[in-house]
């Protein structure tokens, strides 16, 4: 049994729908923040960066305790620790 089926011609619904498909639609976008939002945002991230620097810098001086060549190993630069 051999089906088919025949191309109809699209109706104006048909032809509405396959338009709106390829539609962009409205989104929100981000509003513009303020100067006193942006200084705060960078002031956090900076705030977040010297939180990891610290820890990095006491992780590194755990170490170097135990292996002053660790750090050079890791990193290529050979520090000196006090």
């Amino acid at each position: 049994m051999v089906c088919s089926f025949s191309q109809e011609e699209p109706d104006s619904y048909d032809k509405l729908v396959s338009e709106m498909v390829f539609e962009m639609r409205a989104r929100p976008s981000d509003r513009t923040k303020t100067p006193e939002e942006i200084a705060e945002e960078e002031k956090e991230r900076l705030e977040q960066l010297e939180v990891r620097g610290t820890k990095f810098l006491l992780f590194v001086v755990s170490h170097a305790s135990y292996n002053s060549n660790w750090f050079t190993v890791h990193y290529g630069k050979h520090v000196h620790f006090a």
